[in-house]
């Protein structure tokens, strides 16, 4: 084998971990920490952040206001279960965010994005 033979086949191999490291990344691992996203038009969602490529959040959820309802005037909602079934994936302008705040672990919000999801969706914001 000459050299440049050499040179394409470790090219070739170095190509092909790379493209079975993306895709694991972007299909299985790799997921992101659950962050509040707050946004110059005033929607509040919280989600796994993704800075890859472009700014997203997925397991979304946003705050509700329930003005009706003095026990739960605010509950979380999971945006792909809105009337209009979007994916549960959201791509946003970096320049549009006002905040990002990463969710800190054992609080009730996180306890119920992470494990305690049971059939409702949402959770009691008056109490914090």
């Amino acid at each position: 084998m000459n050299n440049i033979n050499k040179i394409l086949l470790v090219s070739v191999i170095i190509l092909l971990l790379v493209l079975v490291g993306f895709v694991y990344w972007q299909k299985v691992g790799f997921q992101g920490n659950y962050y509040a996203v707050y946004l110059e038009t005033g929607d509040l969602y919280l989600g796994r952040l993704n800075k890859f490529s472009r700014y997203s959040l997925t397991d979304i959820y946003y705050i509700q206001r329930n003005p009706d309802n003095s026990q739960q005037p605010l509950t979380l909602q999971r945006l792909d279960q809105v009337f209009w079934q979007p994916e549960n994936k959201i791509k946003f302008n970096p320049e549009k965010v006002v905040w990002m705040a990463k969710l800190k672990s054992g609080s009730d919000v996180m306890n119920f994005l992470t494990g305690a999801k049971t059939a409702t969706s949402t959770v009691n914001a008056s109490q914090q």
